[in-house]
């Protein structure tokens, strides 16, 4: 029995279908002479879920688990695609990600490095098409066909999808993401869904979800890597168990599809951090983890991006802790009395201090940027990274990175002992070791 949607799906043609299924008419707001193009049940649902993850929309910027969506799911796989599906396809991919790209970014003219040099302008302007076009290999349709056969209520059967990972392209790692933001909005990220995704391999290496979603991610940190409270903080030279690699984001495609999603970036960063929205954490513990882990892993992306000559693409960071920092103050009393983080209420010092600590970890990457800045103050006219380093130092003044410098500074001595708590043991004077108005900061 065919099947009618009131939506228009296009695409240019490709690979041959290898198994005959039943056709579903797929009819499109047309003209008197167009035709409905016709398609597999199979392939009517894979062009959905394309169509689905490369909306483009205010509250995908903003706040991806608000985004209302479904899930298209077929029990039954094809191999391959009819020519009409395919076609369709093609120019699905090609309309679909560049119009969410230049969407993510706004159409904004903005400066970037090129060469070690400034250049502004629109993201099409500042690049030529030879270092922008995406091209989308068959780990494109293969990782499709693998999602729309998932079924989205028995994620233990997932398995890896079968992909040849040596050919991936950072057109295919854009789609790979956007499956994986798309799952988040609608299954939200403490979701089995979602979390049995991100153990799959070519989910848990895609740059752009750890970009996006550092939090988000299982990880751990290594045990034999964290400092005593003596030194401060305690996770300063903490390693994650699992630690992604950002370089090739600085090179090449990859490298411009950062530039586009720069004011995404800074948008996630600002709506999803306990600072300016501390509903999103469900106890302390999920607070302390989710901070640390998010400052391990820019922690990460600033030194390779450093290493790269690139520091503008680090450029949504700092746009984002020049928003969080002043909010610091106006969360601290939340975090200290709320039913949910309270850290007032937590039973030992070493928690307390602890938990401060961890509460300050994404405004403490502003001493990483602002060893940047003196570094680049001290570059001559007539050095390589002249250019660079301006470039970086009128961005730095712009943000005020020299006030957001010393707020953080003013953080850390802020963070003082905790008064007694009752629920504790022992008295505060031996408690972990500190003496009274110690607090290893």
């Amino acid at each position: 029995m065919a099947k009618k949607s009131n939506e228009m799906i296009s695409y240019p043609s490709g690979l041959a279908s290898k198994v005959n299924f039943a056709m579903t008419t797929v009819n499109t707001v047309r003209s008197v002479e167009q035709t409905p193009i016709k398609v597999t049940p199979f392939e009517d649902k894979l062009l959905r879920n394309t169509r689905w993850i490369l909306q483009s929309s205010e509250s995908i910027l903003h706040s991806p688990e608000s985004t209302a969506g479904k899930w298209h799911y077929h029990s039954f796989p094809q191999q391959g695609l009819s020519g009409n599906a395919a076609t369709l396809l093609k120019k699905m991919l090609a309309q679909g990600a560049v119009l969410f790209l230049v969407k993510a970014n706004q159409g904004w003219s903005e400066s970037f490095l090129r060469e070690g040099r400034d250049k502004t302008g629109r993201l099409w302007e500042r690049s030529p098409l030879t270092e922008r076009t995406l091209h989308f290999s068959r780990n494109t349709l293969d990782i499709l066909r693998w999602w729309t056969s998932s079924d989205p209520n028995n994620p233990e059967a997932w398995t890896e999808p079968q992909m040849d990972r040596a050919d991936l392209t950072p057109a295919d790692e854009f789609i790979v993401w956007r499956i994986a933001d798309r799952i988040q909005s609608i299954h939200s990220f403490r979701s089995h869904s979602f979390r049995r995704l991100c153990s799959l391999s070519i989910f848990r290496n895609n740059p752009w979800l750890w970009l996006c979603t550092p939090h988000l991610l299982e990880n751990n940190i290594s045990s034999d890597s964290m400092y005593t409270l003596d030194k401060s903080p305690w996770y300063a030279q903490a390693r994650l168990t699992f630690s992604p690699s950002f370089a090739p984001c600085f090179q090449g495609l990859r490298s411009v599809i950062l530039e586009a999603l720069q004011h995404l970036l800074y948008q996630r960063l600002v709506s999803m951090f306990p600072i300016t929205n501390p509903s999103i954490v469900s106890d302390t513990k999920e607070f302390v983890d989710r901070n640390v882990v998010t400052y391990l892993v820019y922690r990460q992306f600033l030194l390779e991006a450093e290493q790269a000559g690139r520091p503008d693409l680090a450029l949504f960071l700092l746009r984002a802790l020049a928003r969080l920092i002043p909010a610091f103050p106006q969360a601290r009393d939340w975090w200290e009395h709320n039913d949910k983080v309270n850290i007032g209420q937590l039973n030992t010092v070493r928690e307390r201090i602890q938990a401060w600590q961890a509460a300050i970890a994404l405004p403490l990457l502003v001493n990483i940027l602002h060893l940047w800045t003196q570094r680049y103050r001290n570059v001559g006219y007539w050095d390589e990274e002249y250019h660079s380093a301006q470039w970086w130092l009128r961005h730095w003044e712009k943000y005020h990175g020299d006030e957001l410098a010393d707020c953080v500074r003013g953080f850390v001595r802020g963070i003082l002992t905790p008064g007694p708590n009752p629920t504790d043991s022992v008295s505060q004077s031996n408690r972990d070791g500190l003496r009274p108005g110690e607090t290893g900061v």
